[in-house]
């Protein structure tokens, strides 16, 4: 139908009279009744009843069809977000899995580094097969006396990868706190204390150390407790392994709770 029949039709439905309806058009009375007319003669509907009434139904049927697209989009959209969500558990899932396989490597590399320095740490001879077995390793290893003033007894030649010498600190030039983050040592080496007072022979942690230059380095380390014997002193043994560019500290960094 034209406008002007819509317009029309539309009037009529709210009950206004032929005159009424010329007047809120600004058209004759007799304009009204051609357009009437024509309605007829187009739908081929006898009365304004009947036209009123099939303009209603395809009112009806346009916004049930308006709905049913909408419900069709909205079902659409409801299965996109399904489906992100499927793969972002598949990805959480697959960064979990990285991460355990990561951590798995790391501690395989640890216990293994752990078991050829306590083979080789009481033998003065082999101290240069040490420190290529924690250079090789990407390790910083030091041992320290479990009672103030925690006296530095070896250091590894890889701790000239944080920018100093190992005798900086077995000679007592620099306390071995140096190297510890400032922000991370408190956390760190009261954790440490603590393993002496309880007794616990092995700590795993993850701090900071801090090279000479100020660069922060990211370690994963495994802080051995041993006791005291006849000829030593109860000492801490630590094996710092720097993860700052591997994917298993990117892993971390993106997901903190991860294990």
């Amino acid at each position: 139908m034209a406008s002007r029949g819509e317009e029309l039709l539309l009037l009529a439905a709210t009950g206004l009279t032929d005159k009424e309806i010329a007047e809120q058009l600004c058209i004759s009375v007799r304009t009204v009744e051609g357009h009437w007319r024509r309605l007829r003669e187009q739908s081929g509907l006898p009365n304004r009843a009947g036209l009123i009434g099939q303009m209603l139904r395809q009112q009806h049927q346009g916004s049930q069809q308006e709905f049913q697209d909408k419900a069709r989009q909205l079902e659409s959209d409801i299965q996109a977000l399904n489906d992100q969500n499927q793969a972002l558990l598949q990805q959480t899932d697959q960064i979990s899995q990285s991460a355990r396989h990561q951590s798995a490597t790391l501690q395989s590399e640890i216990n293994q580094l752990y078991q050829e320095v306590s083979r080789l740490k009481s033998q003065a001879s082999t101290r240069d097969e040490l420190n290529a077995i924690v250079l090789k390793g990407n390790v910083i290893a030091f041992r320290v006396s479990a009672s103030s003033p925690y006296n530095c007894i070896f250091m590894s030649d890889s701790i000239r990868s944080l920018g100093y010498r190992p005798t900086d600190f077995t000679e007592g030039h620099l306390p071995i706190t140096t190297i510890f983050h400032p922000e991370d040592f408190a956390e760190a080496w009261t954790s440490a204390l603590d393993q002496i007072q309880s007794g616990t022979h092995r700590l795993e942690r993850k701090y900071r150390l801090i090279t000479k230059r100020g660069e922060a380095r990211l370690v994963l380390d495994r802080c051995v407790y041993e006791e005291a014997t006849e000829s030593e002193p109860a000492a801490l043994s630590i094996f710092a392994f720097d993860i700052t560019h591997t994917q298993y500290a990117e892993i971390l960094g993106e997901h903190p709770n991860l294990k």
